[in-house]
């Protein structure tokens, strides 16, 4: 209960098995148009090319350790770029 006020507090999200996370049409033009770079890059590239991905779909997929992608995903949710869903992927 605590950890999930202070999520909602922060804006961190939990990376869970369940959740799924898709490109918005911000993270699409950032793609699109060559305006990231690096692990964010890669991060979109992958969520543009396979759709809405857990985390560890995109680790797969980008040989990035869990860890790493962590970090990454909630500034990639706060920048605008990403979104979570819950649930399976046709929802998205």
């Amino acid at each position: 209960m605590i950890g999930n006020l202070f999520n909602k507090l922060t804006g961190r999200q939990r990376l869970g098995s369940g959740v799924v996370y898709g490109l918005t049409n911000l993270g699409k033009t950032k793609v699109e148009r060559g305006e990231a770079q690096g692990i964010i890059l890669e991060i979109l590239s992958v969520l543009e090319e396979q759709g809405p991905s857990t985390v560890s779909e995109i680790g797969e997929a980008t040989h990035i350790a869990r860890p790493k992608i962590g970090h990454i995903i909630p500034k990639l949710v706060r920048a605008g770029y990403i979104r979570p869903q819950t649930g399976e992927k046709d929802e998205f």
